[in-house]
């Protein structure tokens, strides 16, 4: 995590250690550059210096270019006059001046908050540096911190050590020889510290293996550290030593080697070797120091300053996930109810794996002592223990792992997003389905989503009807079938759990480009639509290629198909159901007479792996083997598809009474005469109607009339439209003609048009159109029409000319080769342009030879 725009990233592990209290800083010299004081090689500088004297032996000069400062001034001591104690003397003139300058001890301090541990409010830290410093902002700020200085140095037991550590002694404040005889200062005394007495390795070893220590101030080739990572190095060789330890260092490295020491390095920008300032260093300090020391509060400031913009940049989103993820869910509470409500976007920071088995602690999960490369994410991670469920050979309805405070309060977070289709794409891109606590957080909301139909979406979901990213494979079904023929219950039940309709988002089209000279609408059903498209699926997947390949010429399959009539009926009815709770259909309307043109076999049904298209076709099939078994029953079941809600079932019904011996004409003349003549008329209903019409019109006649139709005993087309002087026909075909004969209603001819803008003269060749296809379908079943039938259709064909003989006008779309036209067959300027084989048959041959 980056506490500053550009600072060192603060890896994860090292934070939750420090909020545990496991972490101790480490510090040197490097944080006294505010306060104008040397580092060791500067101090050595400073030394000569003021001895007035100069590096006049080889062995100091070496050992002085090769930066073996301790060693330098070993050899010093050893030749210079007074010894020891002449050095020593002038190293409190260099690190100890009359005043600081101003904010000298500020990371002092900072760094004095980091060590604080809040469970016993105790402070661990060690340092290096011989200075005042820490003293200081102790003092400034009205501390009361202990302090120990080497040799005299406390247990390393989380009990008994609160304090600041001098691991390498401490200036005194006048002048005493015992007390800078005891500074760690040249090679001999680390000699002694450190390989003969051991006093400095031992407690060095025991934080090692005690604690997680970051180096603050240090580069790889300080003394300092030469010594403590070679007793590193040796530790974890032997394997006593498998805690990470880490050194904020500043980038680029030079040749700072960490990683060959058993340190990770967190580096920080420099702008150049010489800076000695180290402002990214210093600033993330004090920015990690001050959300430390507020604590909880600390966080929820974090997620307060960012938490309403959209996630743009790293640093931000490292400190708002660290945040979010305190246990004690206070920060993620704040996020969920700051308002305004933080933006959805945050969603995809939450959804990136971006931890891992070293952020396992941070959430409550003890890790394997061997690392993996497992990756999880801030909203799909393991649980602690407390929360987990058993493993179980049984599976019971409340096996899913609770949530925890923080993830309970992103789920409350995202129910203020439900009035957003993107929450709902983002749910079904997976192959999950809801947690149960979160489906209830969403259901209490449900009254609260302003779009109605969004709410809609949300009761779907809720009752398991979306569909997400896969279903259960169809190739794992096998057809059982029972004695009798059919399929055994079992194998039934889940055939029909594989085709049960669910509805599934997509992302919609921006189609605004082709609807620019159009009203733009503001209706919440129309924007919606402009960002969520949905659609009517099969639950399983791989539907459509299993029966093709495995069931459709199958004699067994065809055999069992009189026996799912009843299921095959009731997942077309579920689909459009689920198409009424999403608008696109009602009594009047649906969109099966788009998806599929004719109920009966036709080329101009597309192959299409359209739900509904499949189980219309699927019903089709099993009610017309149904019919050669058992037809009593194929005709109860026929006759009950009218009374359905559904254009869809009207549809079926039509279908079926164009067969022969199903319903009888008094049945379906009853049926195209309700509601005003309506299915009469209906585009929805314009196939079948015709289909119909050609099938069974003949039999709307009275007995002594049939058989004499000119154009059914095959007269030559003049005589088309005569009949015998005396009128024969029934009252059912009276009925029917008077229907057609009174024109439809202009609103049912002209579909969803709006009328105002439809030219009248357009209006009435849509009124005669629709009434010359059905007399001329009538007339061309062998039915004799009526005086005034005849008299209309005569008149219509002479005013418009005869229809098409390829049944293109019985289709609101007609598809010819690449090339589809609309309210009938392709126009002649078309047809040429394209080059399409004409309809006329004595213009065929001439085609086929310019081809």
């Amino acid at each position: 995590m980056q506490f500053i725009i550009d600072g060192p990233d603060i890896p994860d592990t090292l934070l939750q250690a420090h909020e545990e209290g496991r972490v101790v800083f480490f510090c040197g010299a490097g944080i006294s550059y505010p306060a104008k004081l040397p580092g060791f090689q500067d101090l050595v500088d400073g030394i000569y210096e003021r001895l007035s004297t100069t590096r006049e032996r080889d062995g100091e000069k070496s050992s002085y270019k090769n930066k073996q400062f301790d060693t330098t001034l070993h050899l010093l001591e050893r030749r210079y006059p007074g010894g020891r104690t002449a050095v020593r003397k002038v190293v409190p003139e260099i690190l100890l001046p009359s005043t600081y300058p101003k904010g000298s001890s500020d990371t002092h301090a900072t760094l004095l908050q980091l060590s604080r541990c809040r469970k016993d409010n105790s402070y661990r830290l060690v340092t290096t540096n011989y200075d005042h410093l820490f003293r200081e902002a102790v003092e400034n700020n009205n501390w009361d911190i202990p302090s120990y200085a080497a040799p005299a140095l406390p247990v390393l037991k989380k009990s008994r050590w609160n304090g600041i550590v001098y691991l390498h002694g401490l200036l005194p404040d006048a002048a005493d020889e015992n007390a800078l005889n005891n500074l760690i200062l040249t090679s001999g005394d680390f000699g002694l510290a450190y390989l003969i007495e051991r006093w400095a390795a031992r407690f060095v070893s025991e934080l090692f293996r005690n604690y997680v220590v970051c180096f603050v101030g240090y580069t790889i080739g300080d003394t300092v550290v030469r010594y403590m990572m070679d007793a590193l190095a040796a530790d974890q060789a032997m394997g006593e030593n498998s805690i990470q330890h880490y050194a904020l260092a500043p980038y680029p490295p030079g040749e700072d080697k960490w990683e060959d020491k058993g340190v990770v390095p967190i580096f920080y920008n420099l702008p150049s070797i010489e800076d000695k300032e180290h402002k990214s260093l210093h600033k993330t300090l004090q920015k990690w120091a001050a959300t430390y020391r507020d604590g909880t509060s600390g966080k929820e400031f974090i997620v307060l300053q960012h938490a309403s913009n959209p996630p743009t940049d790293s640093a931000i989103t490292g400190q708002m996930l660290w945040a979010l993820s305190d246990p004690s869910g206070l920060p993620a509470k704040c996020f969920a109810e700051v308002n305004p409500a933080p933006p959805l976007k945050w969603l995809d920071v939450f959804s990136q794996p971006r931890s891992g088995h070293s952020n396992l602690n941070h959430f409550g999960v003890p890790p394997h002592d061997k690392p993996d490369d497992n990756k999880f994410c801030f909203i799909r991670r393991p649980g602690p223990y407390r929360l987990a469920q058993p493993m179980s050979l049984l599976l019971w309805t409340n096996d899913y792992t609770r949530f925890d405070a923080v993830m309970e309060q992103i789920a409350r977070w995202l129910t203020r997003h439900l009035n957003d289709p993107e929450l709902l794409l983002w749910i079904t891109r997976g192959e999950s389905r809801l947690h149960p606590r979160w489906a209830q957080l969403i259901e209490e909301k449900l009254g609260e989503i302003a779009n109605p139909q969004m709410r809609t979406l949300w009761r779907l979901l809720l009752a398991g009807r979306v569909k997400g990213m896969r279903g259960s494979s169809m190739y794992g079904w096998k057809p059982a079938l029972a004695a009798d023929g059919s399929l055994t219950t079992a194998s039934r039940l889940r055939l029909r759990e594989l085709l049960a309709p669910k509805v599934r988002f997509e992302k919609a089209l921006n189609l605004d480009i082709f609807y620019q000279d159009q009203q733009p609408s503001n209706s919440e059903s129309s924007n919606l639509r402009k960002v969520l498209s949905w659609e009517v699926v099969l639950s399983g997947d791989g539907i459509h290629p299993y029966f093709r390949d495995h069931l459709k010429d199958k004699t067994r399959w065809f055999a069992t198909l009189p026996h799912l009539v009843d299921d095959f009926q009731q997942l077309l009815l579920d689909a459009l159901d689920l198409l009424r709770e999403l608008g696109d259909a009602n009594e009047q309307m649906d969109p099966s007479f788009m998806r599929l043109p004719s109920i009966s076999p036709s080329t101009q049904n597309m192959d299409s792996r359209d739900s509904l298209v499949f189980f219309i076709e699927l019903l089709r099939d099993a009610w017309l083997e149904m019919k050669k078994s058992n037809p009593n029953q194929a005709r109860r079941i026929a006759a009950g598809w009218f009374d359905r809600p559904y254009p869809t079932f009207k549809r079926l019904a039509l279908f079926a009474a164009a067969q022969d011996d199903c319903i009888e004409p008094r049945q379906w003349i009853e049926w195209l005469l309700a509601d005003e003549a309506r299915w009469l008329w209906s585009w929805h209903t314009r196939r079948e109607v015709c289909r119909l019409f050609v099938a069974q019109g003949k039999k709307c006649e009275g007995p002594e009339a049939v058989g004499k139709c000119p154009e059914a005993s095959g007269k030559c087309p003049e005589t088309i439209g005569e009949r015998p002087e005396a009128d024969s026909s029934s009252a059912e075909q009276a009925r029917l003609e008077a229907a057609i004969l009174a024109d439809p209603p202009v609103s049912i001819v002209c579909g969803d048009a709006d009328l105002g803008k439809v030219p009248l003269d357009t209006q009435q060749a849509m009124v005669d159109r629709a009434v010359q296809l059905r007399l001329s379908r009538l007339r061309e079943s062998g039915l004799a029409l009526g005086a005034a039938a005849r008299e209309r259709l005569a008149a219509l064909e002479a005013k418009r000319g005869r229809l098409a003989d390829d049944e293109s006008d019985e289709f609101l779309m007609w598809h010819s080769g690449i090339t589809s036209e609309t309210f009938g067959q392709p126009s002649e300027e078309r047809r040429r342009r394209a080059n399409l084989p004409p309809p006329e048959r004595e213009k065929l041959l001439p085609w086929l030879r310019e081809v």
